[in-house]
């Protein structure tokens, strides 16, 4: 095997065939993870400033994480970033920001029963709590980041495929 770069599609497929699925698996992985952080950076970047007092965009843009797992059942990666995803905390409100909510009373609880939902007293009182908009900030973060989620994906996994082939190189010598 040459130290020169890989260049064409037959040798590209040569050297994937020699690295092994699990090698493949590993490179696949790690780019994902490097474009989803730069993916999860790029939505706390557009969070919008709290409007109400007591609430802080601080905690909205700790509640927005990345996972990057193997679904064991199906076999592939799973690559996603969004408000409440991995292992974050944070706003335990933050995705009625995001998604927006119809108008809310307390005082009632729902629950469904055969075909219709039925609303039953809590015994508490009545009260309207508002309605909340939905704000597009994950939209406009997904759009802003979305050329450079890609072209660090593809720049690490080149960088991971030199990785992989000095270390096959090595152990072939």
């Amino acid at each position: 095997m040459s130290k020169e770069p890989i260049s064409g599609d037959k040798e590209l497929d040569r050297v994937l065939r020699l690295l092994g699925e699990k090698a493949i698996r590993k490179m696949a992985r790690v780019s994902l993870g490097k474009g989803l952080t730069v993916l999860a950076r790029s939505i706390r970047a557009v969070v919008p400033s709290a409007t109400t007092s007591g609430h802080s965009n601080r905690s909205i843009k700790k509640a927005i994480g990345r996972r990057n797992k193997k679904n064991r059942r199906h076999g592939f990666h799973e690559a996603k970033a969004g408000i409440h995803v991995g292992k974050k905390s944070g706003a335990p409100h933050a995705h009625l920001i995001g998604l927006g909510t119809d108008h809310r009373y307390a005082g009632f609880s729902s629950r469904q029963k055969g075909y219709r939902g039925e609303a039953r007293r809590t015994g508490s009182a009545i009260a309207y709590r508002g309605r909340i908009e939905a704000n597009d900030f994950i939209k406009r973060g997904l759009e802003s980041a979305n050329s450079e989620v890609l072209s660090k994906i593809a720049q690490e996994f080149e960088r991971q495929l030199e990785l992989e082939t000095a270390k096959l190189y090595r152990r072939r010598r």
